[in-house]
């Protein structure tokens, strides 16, 4: 398989996103102050921004693997990760506004310091994902599409 087809963004993308939106109004309610659970939530926004951008932008292109969107897209998923993280904290640190917040200042500037190893496993996890798709055997009845 050399090339992926990207499908159009359809409303029921938006509805998941509206989903994950109210997931993480709920989670912004309680008073867990899990970090795993919240980098697992930041790492699901980040998911969530980047597909939403590329069904929105490229829907119903086909890209070619070789050339490495795949890889791309795992380095600004895996930028955004922590970012999203950083301020899924910050918001709940500013919800609830005790005398000692769900989140201290140290942790969410360690979050914030793995940027750069976050973008690097989203990069590499990118490029296994198309070398993946590059070992699949290619279809000989499939016409090739245009570039």
């Amino acid at each position: 398989m050399r090339y992926l087809r990207i499908p159009p963004q359809t409303l029921l993308h938006n509805l998941m996103a509206i989903g994950y939106g109210g997931v993480l109004m709920i989670w912004l309610s309680t008073e867990n102050a899990s970090i795993w659970l919240t980098v697992v939530l930041g790492l699901g926004l980040a998911l969530m921004i980047v597909t939403l951008g590329v069904l929105h932008w490229m829907g119903g292109r086909t890209i070619n693997l070789a050339r490495g969107w795949l890889v791309l897209l795992g380095i600004i998923t895996g930028t955004l990760s922590p970012i999203t993280t950083f301020f899924l904290m910050l918001f709940k640190n500013v919800q609830h506004s005790h005398i000692v917040p769900d989140f201290s200042n140290e942790v969410m500037s360690e979050i914030l310091v793995r940027t750069p190893a976050w973008a690097l496993a989203g990069g590499l996890i990118g490029g296994a994902v198309m070398l993946m798709g590059l070992a699949v055997p290619e279809n000989k009845n499939a016409t090739k599409p245009a570039d």
